[in-house]
């Protein structure tokens, strides 16, 4: 009897130890269920791609493009470039169980090719992967 009514105080000081217990939550986007994607641009689309499935093990999941307005504006009211950019092909990739990424090569009158520091605003300065 006293072996079964420690069972049940433990159990009972575990449960009150859980319900105290706060989970750790962000206060995010009202609706917001998850994230989806990230999208990079990428010099090389055919080098990227291989990068990704090849030595990362990602799949690709479908490639399409070219993208233009040659008169319009419709550039810049989509994704905010230069009206005369060219998206030359998006492919994206379904990496495992996580989001997928969406790899875009760009051509553009006032386009830098200049490679960004890791310090740098829209520098990609890390890879984080889960083995699990």
């Amino acid at each position: 009897m006293l072996a079964k009514s420690k069972i049940i105080a433990m159990a009972a000081v575990g449960a009150a130890m859980l319900a105290g217990a706060s989970v750790a939550q962000a206060d995010g986007m009202p609706g917001m269920r998850g994230h989806d994607h990230t999208g990079i641009t990428v010099p090389d689309i055919k080098q990227a791609t291989d990068f990704f499935v090849n030595v990362l093990g990602c799949k690709e999941a479908m490639s399409f493009g070219p993208f233009a307005d040659e008169k319009g504006n419709f550039m810049t009211q989509l994704v905010n470039v230069n009206p005369r950019a060219v998206i030359n092909k998006i492919t994206q990739l379904r990496c495992g169980y996580g989001s997928n990424i969406e790899l875009f090569q760009y051509t553009s009158p006032d386009q830098k090719d200049m490679t960004p520091k890791n310090s740098d605003i829209g520098a990609i300065t890390s890879l984080s992967m889960s083995t699990t």
